[in-house]
C-alpha cells in the first residue's frame, strides 16, 4: 500500500463498492486515486474469492462428512436387515416346530380320549354281560 492510499481507501470504504465501482467505469478520479481504487478493488474480490472459497472447501467437507455418514448408515442398515432375515428364518423354524408340538399334542389327546373309553368300556361291559 502506498502513502496516501490509507485515506482514500479509508475514503472508498465511505462511499462503498458500487459507486467507487461507477466511478472507476467512468474514469472519474485522478490517476494516483484510479489506481488506488483498482487496488482497493482488487483487494475486495480477492477477499470475496477467498471467503467464496472457504465456503466451497467447508461444503466439500460436509459433503464429504455426510457421504461418510451414509455409507455407515448403509452398512448399519445392511446388517439390521442381515438380522431380521435371520430372525425370520428362525421365527419360521420355531412356527413349524409348534405346529409339530400341536400335531403332537392332538394325537396324545386322542390317544388319551381312546384309552378313557377303553378303561370305562372295560369296566361297564363286564357288568352288562354276565
Amino acid at each position: 500500500m502506498e502513502e496516501g492510499d490509507e485515506k482514500l481507501f479509508k475514503q472508498f470504504e465511505r462511499w462503498g463498492e458500487l459507486k467507487v465501482r461507477a466511478d472507476v467505469a467512468i474514469k472519474k478520479y485522478p490517476e494516483h486515486a484510479h489506481t488506488s481504487a483498482l487496488r482497493w478493488l482488487r483487494g475486495i474480490d480477492e477477499a470475496r474469492e477467498r471467503a467464496a472459497a472457504d465456503i466451497a472447501a467447508e461444503q466439500l467437507e460436509i459433503a464429504r462428512s455426510a457421504k461418510d455418514a451414509a455409507w455407515a448408515a448403509a452398512k448399519e442398515a445392511e446388517r439390521a436387515s442381515s438380522a431380521a432375515e435371520r430372525a425370520s428364518s428362525a421365527a419360521e423354524r420355531q412356527a413349524a416346530a409348534a405346529e409339530r408340538a400341536d400335531t403332537k399334542a392332538l394325537i396324545a389327546i386322542i390317544i388319551a380320549i381312546v384309552s378313557a373309553a377303553t378303561a370305562i368300556a372295560s369296566i361297564i361291559v363286564p357288568h352288562y354281560w354276565k
